[in-house]
């Protein structure tokens, strides 16, 4: 594979990338995931974490 194919190559997975990207973060597929306070704390002593307030 020679440079000109390789940098073309490369090009390309960059340019797909931010393709999915955009289409990803532009549908609001995070809205509504991110745990209040109290659902992270019950998340964390489920897996056996101790939390204490210092």
């Amino acid at each position: 594979m020679n440079k000109a194919r390789l940098q073309g190559l490369s090009a390309g997975i960059i340019f797909t990338t931010t393709i999915f990207a955009a289409f990803y973060y532009g549908t609001d597929k995070f809205e509504g995931t991110t745990p209040t306070a109290e659902e992270a704390k019950e998340l964390l002593v489920k897996k056996g974490f101790v939390l204490k307030l210092t």
